[in-house]
C-alpha cells in the first residue's frame, strides 16, 4: 500500500518517497527561476538552490498525502526538537499531491504563525508533536503554486519521480 493511499511505510520507503517529492519541488522551483545546486543532508534543510543575483536559498520540503483541511508542522519527535525547531531552511515548501499544489512560506513567517497555533501528537506511534492549522485560515500567508501544468512541460526522463506523477501525466 502506498503512502498516497494512506498505507504504512518503512523509514527507508518513506525516505525514498520524500526524495522523489523533493525532485518534484526542484522542478517546480526551477520553473520559477531557481537553479538547483545540491541536496542538504541532515536536519538543516532539504535542498539548496540559487536565485537571482546568485542568492543562495535553502528549502525544507514536506509532502502531505492526507486529504484533510489541516496543515501540520512538526516541532518535536521522541521528546527532542525536530522539524521547525531544528531546520535552518529559509523557505518551507508544502506539497499537496492530491490538489496538485505547492505552498511556499518564509521560515520566519511560519514561526510567527506557530506562536498561537494549536498542537497535536501524531506520526509513528504518536511520537511527534506538531502545530496544526486549518488550511483556509492560513493560506493567505503562503505563495500557492498550481503545478500540474508546470510538470507536464518539464519532466526530464532521467529524473526519478513518484509513480503517482508518472501515471497522472501520461
Amino acid at each position: 500500500m502506498s503512502k498516497l493511499s494512506g498505507g504504512e511505510m518503512s523509514f527507508d520507503t518513506d525516505l525514498q518517497t520524500g526524495q522523489q517529492w523533493e525532485n518534484v519541488a526542484i522542478l517546480i522551483l526551477q520553473s520559477m527561476g531557481y537553479k538547483f545546486i545540491d541536496r542538504c543532508f541532515g536536519s538543516e534543510c532539504d535542498i539548496l538552490m540559487r536565485y537571482i543575483n546568485d542568492f543562495l536559498v535553502t528549502f525544507e520540503i514536506k509532502t502531505d498525502f492526507t486529504r484533510t483541511e489541516n496543515l501540520v508542522v512538526e516541532f518535536e519527535c521522541n521528546r527532542q526538537p525536530s522539524g521547525l525547531e531544528t531546520s535552518k531552511a529559509m523557505i518551507w515548501c508544502f506539497i499537496f499531491p492530491h490538489d496538485w499544489q505547492m505552498w511556499l512560506i518564509d521560515a520566519l513567517k511560519l514561526k510567527e504563525l506557530c506562536v498561537d497555533a494549536n498542537t497535536i501528537s501524531g506520526g509513528y506511534k504518536n511520537r511527534s508533536k506538531m502545530y496544526v492549522f486549518n488550511k483556509l485560515d492560513v493560506i493567505s500567508n503562503f505563495q500557492v503554486i498550481e503545478y500540474r501544468n508546470l510538470l507536464i512541460k518539464s519532466i526530464p526522463t532521467s529524473l526519478e519521480m513518484p509513480e503517482f506523477i508518472k501515471k497522472e501525466l501520461q
